[in-house]
């Protein structure tokens, strides 16, 4: 994401803000576990930064805008440059994080002309590689790498032709190539599947997904991935659209696999303060409620999405603290349904012990019926963990989340 600073207002120019007036219950409510919680973190490999993955305490961490991309591992054939991700690995082992690698975005000696230069410069470029220059790169980074990194994901966003200028036909056949030679190196590997991008009304993700799935690729790869961001029009509600797409594509090819988001967050020009809050925690919330295994937040110390931590006060900011805080309330517990009437959403959690409800408008302001078990229940704000009691049947509600404790 980081170079491409147009793909965001793109997607916001063809999305259409209205949201689903009802969520269709087909999901199977799962527990949530630490697994769901990924990362991405940038500038680890300047030393005085290899202690920020310790501060969330995230073991998921997807390699992307980590200086690590084909074009950056080998920019000569066969001269390899293996300092910055060898450092990244070996901080990941001494915090025992399992990462994801992003195979992809090759150096130029190695693409097919024409030559397409990627927005990472360099001689970096989406042009699709040769096949004989692809499997020697994946089978150097399989071997070298063997029990370190298990998870390898296929390219990045490439639905868009700023990262990738193939056809789909194509990734699929490499798809195929690196899947053998990885799990020939280790059967334990994981193949992620390459994670399009779109939104409500640019369904061309979905289309180009659909293509890459038709070439017989889906016995190569273990989990389905995708991208989805959120910003000043297009809200963390119109993920349901997205993702309830998506599993109808894969219900319909028959492909029964794990599904990651791993790449998404908001945009900080557009949503800063308690908004930001709101939209990390929305977020989280509903891709649960849909049954996303996985979700790697993109990024822990960026300026441009998802910031979690101040570069400058050395320490997190107010939506990192609501981002531990969520983490720690969601383990253990079950999201049981999902509604949404008259612009109010409605998760059902199971505790174990009891039920609670979380629950928000998409207007600033609200009235929410509730039915007299909610009177003297405690309600807490997601947002700065203030709480009270529920004195009658009307619930004030605005767009930060709300947790009701039964």
């Amino acid at each position: 994401m980081k170079k491409i600073f147009f793909l965001l207002p793109l997607c916001a120019a063809l999305l259409s803000c209205s949201t689903v007036s009802k969520v269709k219950k087909d999901f199977t409510p799962l527990e949530v576990k630490e697994e769901y919680f990924g990362m991405h973190y940038h500038d680890i490999f300047e030393k005085e930064n290899k202690d920020l993955v310790k501060i969330v305490d995230s073991k998921y961490w997807r390699l992307w805008d980590s200086g690590t991309l084909w074009a950056d591992l080998e920019p000569s054939n066969d001269q390899w440059n293996f300092e910055r991700l060898d450092f990244m690995v070996e901080i990941a082992k001494e915090n025992e994080i399992e990462l994801v690698f992003t195979l992809g975005v090759g150096p130029d000696w190695a693409c097919r002309k024409p030559i397409i230069k990627s927005g990472y410069g360099g001689n970096s470029t989406t042009s699709p590689p040769y096949m004989e220059h692809w499997k020697d790169y994946v089978k150097t980074l399989g071997e070298r790498y063997k029990g370190a990194i298990k998870y390898w994901e296929i390219w990045n966003e490439p639905n868009f032709i700023w990262f990738y200028a193939g056809t789909a036909g194509y990734l699929a056949e490499l798809t195929k190539e690196a899947s053998v030679i990885l799990k020939n190196i280790d059967p334990d590997n994981k193949i992620v599947a390459p994670s399009i991008t779109g939104w409500k009304g640019e369904p061309f993700g979905l289309w180009w997904l659909d293509a890459y799935l038709s070439y017989g690729v889906a016995d190569y790869v273990d989990i389905i991935g995708f991208h989805l961001y959120t910003g000043k029009l297009y809200q963390p509600e119109d993920m349901v659209y997205h993702i309830t797409e998506l599993k109808k594509l894969l219900k319909r090819r028959k492909i029964d696999k794990p599904i990651w988001n791993t790449e998404g967050a908001f945009t900080t020009k557009n949503v800063y303060g308690d908004d930001a809050i709101k939209a990390m925690a929305k977020m989280h919330i509903i891709q649960l409620a849909l049954n996303v295994d996985r979700f790697y937040w993109y990024a822990f110390n960026n300026n441009l999405f998802g910031s979690l931590y101040d570069k400058k006060e050395k320490k997190l900011n107010k939506t990192g603290e609501a981002y531990i805080s969520l983490m720690k309330y969601l383990e253990g517990k079950k999201i049981v349904s999902i509604d949404n009437k008259n612009s109010v959403w409605i998760f059902e959690i199971d505790n174990g012990s009891n039920k609670e409800v979380i629950l928000w408008s998409e207007k600033k302001k609200d009235i929410y019926k509730c039915s007299d078990e909610f009177i003297g229940k405690i309600i807490e704000n997601i947002s700065d963990g203030k709480s009270s009691l529920i004195k009658d049947n009307n619930i004030e509600l605005g767009k930060v989340p709300l947790i009701i404790k039964f």
